[in-house]
């Protein structure tokens, strides 16, 4: 597994789930694998997952959000889940961290 993100990391995506969607739920810390191409292998990780409640209309701003939330993980992509189905987000060039 590798290091830990930094608690500053977490209070700054949960502040921007806050101010632009009023809220968001914590799940319990999860742990996953998924294979790296680049590297050649799997990779298992420690992450966090975050409910967040957003109409339909909405959802390019929480994409639009984490993508800039992959830069300031330094992070390949973010996993989305929408009405069960799952996306990976990943930063736009140039993008900015959250």
């Amino acid at each position: 597994m590798g290091p830990l993100h930094p608690p500053f990391r977490w209070r700054l995506l949960e502040a921007s789930l806050t101010r632009t969607f009023g809220g968001w739920t914590r799940e319990p810390d999860v742990e996953g694998e998924w294979f790296d191409d680049e590297q050649g292998r799997a990779v298992r990780e420690r992450s966090r997952a975050y409910s967040v409640d957003v109409a339909d209309e909405r959802l390019g701003e929480l994409e639009a959000l984490l993508r800039r939330a992959c830069v300031t993980f330094v992070q390949k992509c973010i996993r989305m889940v929408v009405s069960g189905r799952a996306r990976l987000i990943r930063e736009d060039e140039d993008e900015e961290p959250l």
